[in-house]
């Protein structure tokens, strides 16, 4: 199948022009139509993107519980880049003191088995 043959996407230029504005570089090769691509069903389990949750937000002092609605790795970033925080955690609840974190705000990454990485902050006032 030759890139002539393929159906281009009716939205490349507005994406092709985002990527330039964000990244500087131009996309060398064209954003192809897939219109046979359904989107995820309710039952899909990875349909849900929310894997984590952080409380209370916004938070002073203590401890900063995090419910993971799945097993991975939870690392505590502030805003600066320092990791202040890293651990395997299995789904269920796991509290974590933030007293040592002198950043207002505190980036919440986590990566489950699979790779899959998701972000959530929190605000430390």
């Amino acid at each position: 199948m030759y890139l002539n043959d393929i159906k281009r996407n009716p939205y490349a230029a507005i994406s092709e022009s985002m990527y330039l504005e964000l990244t500087g570089l131009r996309v060398d090769k064209p954003f192809i139509h897939l219109s046979n691509v359904a989107p995820r069903s309710k039952t899909d389990p990875k349909s849900s993107t929310k894997v984590l949750q952080a409380y209370p937000n916004p938070i002073q002092t203590g401890m900063l519980t995090v419910d993971l609605y799945q097993d991975g790795t939870l690392d505590l970033i502030g805003i600066s880049g320092k990791q202040y925080f890293t651990e395997y955690s299995e789904k269920g609840s796991e509290s974590i003191s933030i007293e040592d974190i002198n950043e207002s705000i505190i980036l919440l990454k986590f990566t489950d088995d699979f790779g899959e990485v998701s972000f959530d902050k929190v605000i430390k006032i």
